[in-house]
């Protein structure tokens, strides 16, 4: 039972110290926010990236111009 109270003591909130000290965590963040280090892309990367894109934008094309066209000309087609 005296053990309960002192832990009670131990985590009151003002038993302990929030004071940030410069440089304190730097270790844990720098090297996720390290900018010096850049990723460049290899050629074939680079080349299978831009046939992702063209991929991409051909099922745009698609979807926005294609396939609203042969939704009217169903719609046509099956009023008549």
């Amino acid at each position: 039972m005296l053990f309960s109270f002192d832990a009670m003591t131990f985590m009151k909130a003002d038993q302990f110290n929030y004071g940030l000290k410069k440089g304190e965590y730097e270790r844990y963040f720098r090297p996720l926010a390290d900018r010096r280090t850049y990723y460049v892309a290899g050629k074939e990367e680079a080349e299978a990236d831009e046939a992702a894109a063209a991929r991409t934008a051909g099922l745009a094309i698609l979807v926005v111009i294609v396939a609203p066209l042969l939704a009217v000309a169903g719609l046509a087609l099956k009023g008549h």
